[in-house]
């Protein structure tokens, strides 16, 4: 591996965070948008690096601990940062890459029901602030802890994707899934067979219809 790709992870999250700074800002997207956009993002990312693991685990093992348990995030901040001299291809693997990610989830889920239940906006704005910079530091942690001989996307490659991904999407298709979300979802065994059948509504791939489906769940906290 070359030096072109040994980019720490300090600079890949701070990459990312403003990235997505400028482009939350450029878009003028709304908080409670972004919070739970970031929230989806996160979602992916866990379920790209967690063995085994689906949707209905993260919600489980993720989701649930903000909405139940009320975890002191800086705590879980400062408990992190003592492992700093730890390598970092090991970071980067499972389980150590979870615990960035539910910081990042963390503030994005403050961020929300900042943005959702009382409105401020601007305490909105800095809680999604911190969780795209430990986004980007989870980022970073995964493409080095990533093993095999494929070379590894570049921060700009992931950037890239990500605009491509949420650029494509059709609103309007988007707001007819939330809809039927909202009238058949207590008809569904789980948040994964609501967007298998979310599949025979909207013409989406199941990856799509998952997102969808986990956005509805967030906003309507």
């Amino acid at each position: 591996m070359t030096d072109e790709w040994k980019i720490e992870p300090p600079d890949v999250a701070m990459a990312r965070y403003e990235a997505e700074y400028q482009e939350m800002i450029g878009n003028a997207r709304s908080a409670e948008e972004s919070a739970l956009e970031l929230m989806c993002d996160l979602e992916d990312l866990w379920l790209s690096v967690a063995p085994g693991k689906t949707s209905d685990d993260f919600m489980k093992d993720v989701h649930r601990m903000f909405d139940y348990e009320d975890p002191d995030i800086e705590a879980m901040e400062a408990a992190y940062i003592e492992t700093a001299n730890t390598d970092e291809r090991t970071l980067g693997a499972w389980p150590f890459i979870d615990t960035p990610i539910r910081i990042a989830y963390g503030h994005a889920y403050v961020a929300s029901l900042a943005a959702i239940r009382t409105g401020a906006t601007n305490m909105a704005f800095n809680e999604i602030q911190r969780a795209s910079l430990w986004h980007g530091i989870a980022i970073g942690l995964s493409r080095t802890g990533a093993r095999g001989t494929e070379r590894p996307k570049s921060i700009a490659d992931v950037a890239r994707d990500a605009a491509i991904a949420r650029n494509s999407e059709n609103r309007a298709i988007k707001q007819s899934a939330l809809d039927w979300l909202d009238e058949h979802f207590h008809e569904c065994k789980s948040m994964d067979d609501a967007a298998a059948r979310l599949t025979k509504i909207v013409p989406v791939v199941f990856r799509t219809a998952r997102r969808y489906v986990t956005y509805w769940s967030l906003s309507r906290h």
